[in-house]
């Protein structure tokens, strides 16, 4: 369940951004039909409206799934660098003394 989670919140990050769109841009859709019905009184509000939720909307959606990408990303270089330094520790216990003449030396020619 919480294997490879950063790739997981990433995942999310897409779908809730790709529902969000989707969300504004009906909003859009029923302001633009609202807009149709009361041509007299306030179609243009309505119109006004349905732009608004049409272009700021799906921006908004796609910038606010940044932070939430973001965490997802910073969870998987964060593994990433544990995974490859995991055994960092026991290496430099035997090699501490960077002098030529140790046996099992890795500056060794």
């Amino acid at each position: 369940m919480f294997n490879n989670i950063g790739g997981k919140i990433k995942a999310l990050a897409k779908v809730l951004c790709w529902i969000g769109i989707a969300i504004f841009v009906i909003f859009a859709f029923i302001m633009f039909i609202n807009s149709f019905n009361n041509l007299r009184s306030t179609g243009e509000f309505y119109f006004i409206i349905g732009l608004i939720f049409l272009i700021v909307g799906p921006i908004l959606a796609w910038v606010s799934s940044f932070l939430l990408y973001g965490f997802g990303e910073l969870i998987e270089t964060n593994c990433e660098i544990e995974r490859n330094t995991r055994n960092i520790g026991k290496y430099q216990e035997n090699y501490t003394d960077n002098s030529p003449s140790k046996e099992n030396n890795i500056y060794k020619s």
